[in-house]
C-alpha cells in the first residue's frame, strides 16, 4: 500500500513541475524578428523590429535603426511595451 502511495506522489509531483515549468519554456523561445533594408547615394539604412519577453514576464518591441553614411554612421534604439 506505501509503495503505491510513494509512485502515486511522485507522478504527482512529477506531472506539477512539467505544467509549471511549461508556459516558461514556451515563453523563452517566443520572438519575433523583421527586417528593412534601404540604401541610396547618402547612405544605407538598416531597421530591425524584434519582439520579446522579458524576465519580468511582459512582452516588448525592440526597433533598432542602424545608418551609415560617407561621413557617419548612427544607431538608435527603442524598447516599448507590446500591445
Amino acid at each position: 500500500m506505501t509503495h503505491s502511495l510513494h509512485r502515486l506522489t511522485f507522478t504527482g509531483l512529477a506531472a506539477f513541475a512539467f505544467l509549471a515549468a511549461a508556459p516558461a519554456a514556451a515563453i523563452a523561445d517566443a520572438s519575433h524578428s523583421d527586417t528593412g533594408i534601404k540604401t541610396e547615394k547618402s547612405g544605407a539604412f538598416l531597421h530591425v523590429r524584434s519582439g520579446f519577453v522579458a524576465d519580468d514576464g511582459r512582452a516588448y518591441v525592440r526597433d533598432s535603426y542602424y545608418w551609415a553614411g560617407a561621413g557617419s554612421a548612427s544607431i538608435r534604439r527603442v524598447d516599448r511595451l507590446a500591445r
